[in-house]
């Protein structure tokens, strides 16, 4: 194959091909020029996605706009399409989804969003730290008031110990065992 002075022969229409080496289109870093396409004489060009994958394309595409990437960027796209708040993984979002399982299954009300969830670094009841070292100090989402569900201002993150200590008792018969415990009763 042999270049013209441009960067390539002329096309069919007569025309050298634009030098694209060393611009980026999008993620693309034109490399080289390859050998026209056997089928379409068009210029064709060898780019390094950011990715670090190469593809091969024609340089209408690239200078079009057409093609910005090998195809990860449309994937990275379609990862994104159903994120909504980057916190899939975090311990707020299995809280916040654990929490909206049960408020359904209940029949609980339920508005919280995982912003609403906030882990102190101690039990804000025992003040043990909820580092998750035993069962006990795993952080566990609290209803207030249980009757009221899952909304803002009724939630606050205790520790596992401190909820399942409250469980279902009352104020009255917690007292009535701290009683029992010092001994008064």
């Amino acid at each position: 194959m042999k270049f013209g002075s441009v960067c390539s022969g002329p096309s069919k229409a007569g025309r050298p091909a634009i030098d694209l080496r060393g611009q980026r289109f999008g993620r693309l870093l034109v490399i080289e020029r390859t050998a026209n396409h056997a089928r379409v004489d068009r210029p064709t060009w060898l780019c390094q996605c950011d990715c670090g994958a190469e593809v091969t394309l024609y340089g209408g595409a690239l200078r079009s706009g057409r093609n910005k990437s090998c195809g990860c960027l449309r994937r990275d796209r379609a990862g994104q399409l159903y994120r909504k708040h980057g916190k899939s993984k975090t311990p707020e979002y299995v809280m916040f989804y654990d929490a909206r399982k049960r408020a359904q299954r209940f029949g609980l009300p339920f508005d919280i969003t995982p912003e609403d969830i906030f882990i102190p670094s101690h039990c804000p009841v025992l003040r043990m730290p909820l580092d998750g070292a035993t069962r006990d100090s795993v952080p566990s989402l609290d209803r207030f008031l249980p009757d009221q569900g899952y909304v803002r201002g009724n939630v606050r993150v205790i520790s596992f110990r401190a909820n399942r200590l409250k469980s279902d008792a009352t104020a009255t018969e917690i007292a009535a065992v701290l009683a029992y415990m010092k001994g008064q009763i």
